[in-house]
């Protein structure tokens, strides 16, 4: 199917109100140990699957906006955001609500959820959220028992995500974090709305192209001070002595600042994705980087799962072979011998496993055995290839 025809799919199943988003399920509130005299993490991880109208899970960068009512149906939505690009793979996908609008809600009474994706209506019906968020109320009401000196203060950390901005810079969002870097010290900051980081920020040097950036939240001596600094160093801004690294970015060749993530710690998520929609092709016979399908990333040493999907063509082949390539290494292989011509299929792979801590760069690899293997992304949809560290 065509990225126009599943545009045409999604606007006609909301508005039949089919419900051509099947909640799996919503859930997990992502509490973080309370320390006193800091904010309660608000984060509800909504898991759904995306479908078009014949029930054909898709797979693509989408944009959802997630709305929060106090009924079923009809009424003012009293909270609101929008997820510009969220990695959805042969349907499922998962985004972390209270990321871009905090969930300041009381939660003292029953709420809906409802999903729409941009450019098509509000879909129908709404789903009702389970009992999990509303153990915010019960959390809010131990804060002040718990001891400043917990333990995991060091990983304490609510939202302030980095997330792409434009092609010269990053933002991090709203948010609140420790920084405790050194020894017997906590600094608790809070980012009070979403800031912009430039160049302007690194730490020494201009911009070089093809090197992998860090963002760091920094504090002054005093704690009066809370700003952002870029560093190519993956240990510490230069000129710094309190400082956290919360995330990522690659400046690659052409100057494009692109692979935005962040470092694992707190309810911070870390999924990158990297989508093709131009035609490509290839009559190697031996593996060759696939077009588009390259990602720069940062590990924290947790599990991480790497997928790819994207709907093939092959032209008079004897079949194609698929490799997913991490730091030069190959982890995973998948063979298609298929031997007609004009065989066109949707084809999925990925790779579990965990990675030292550290800078990793993964890829997809292809060749053909014998004619041409093409993906034709301007007619038959996405190539993807997606990133997670759990």
């Amino acid at each position: 199917m065509s990225t126009p025809e599943k545009k045409h799919a999604r606007r006609r199943k909301s508005r039949s109100n089919a419900g051509m988003l099947l909640v799996l399920c919503v859930a997990c509130v992502l509490l973080a140990a309370c320390l006193a005299h800091a904010d309660v993490p608000r984060i509800i991880t909504f898991q759904g699957k995306l479908t078009d109208t014949a029930g054909n899970p898709l797979t693509g960068v989408y944009a959802l906006t997630f709305r929060l009512y106090g009924s079923e149906t009809g009424g003012t939505p009293p909270w609101q955001e929008t997820h510009p690009n969220v990695a959805v793979t042969k349907g499922l996908f998962a985004v972390p609500l209270g990321v871009y609008t905090p969930l300041s809600l009381p939660f003292d009474t029953a709420y809906w959820v409802s999903v729409q994706v941009t450019g098509d209506e509000e879909m129908a019906p709404r789903q009702r959220l389970t009992s999990a968020p509303y153990a915010l109320r019960a959390a809010e009401a131990d804060a002040a028992a718990t001891s400043p000196m917990d333990p995991i203060a060091s990983e304490y950390r609510r939202n302030a995500t980095v997330v792409p901005n434009d092609t010269g810079s990053v933002k991090v969002l709203e948010g609140t974090l420790a920084i405790s870097n050194v020894p017997g010290e906590v600094r608790f900051r809070k980012n009070t709305a979403p800031t912009i980081v430039t160049w302007s920020a690194l730490d020494q040097g201009s911009a070089t192209p093809d090197t992998q950036y860090y963002v760091y939240a920094v504090a002054d001596a005093a704690g009066t001070d809370f700003t952002f600094r870029i560093s190519a160093s993956d240990t510490a801004p230069s000129g710094t002595t309190y400082y956290r690294k919360i995330g990522y970015f690659y400046n690659d060749v052409s100057g494009n600042v692109r692979d935005v993530g962040n470092i694992r710690g707190g309810d911070a998520p870390n999924v990158i994705a990297a989508t093709g929609t131009t035609d490509i092709s290839t009559t190697s016979t031996s593996y060759v980087d696939m077009e588009d399908m390259e990602i720069r990333f940062v590990s924290a040493g947790r599990p991480v799962e790497i997928e790819f999907d994207a709907p093939l063509q092959q032209n008079g082949s004897a079949g194609v072979a698929l490799a997913i390539v991490i730091d030069g290494s190959v982890r995973r292989t998948k063979v298609l011998a298929l031997s007609h011509v004009n065989h066109s299929n949707d084809e999925t792979m990925s790779w579990h496993g965990e990675l030292a801590a550290g800078k990793h760069t993964a890829k997809i690899q292809w060749h053909t055995f014998t004619g041409t293997v093409e993906h034709r992304g301007t007619t038959k949809g996405t190539r993807l290839l997606r990133v997670q560290e759990h």
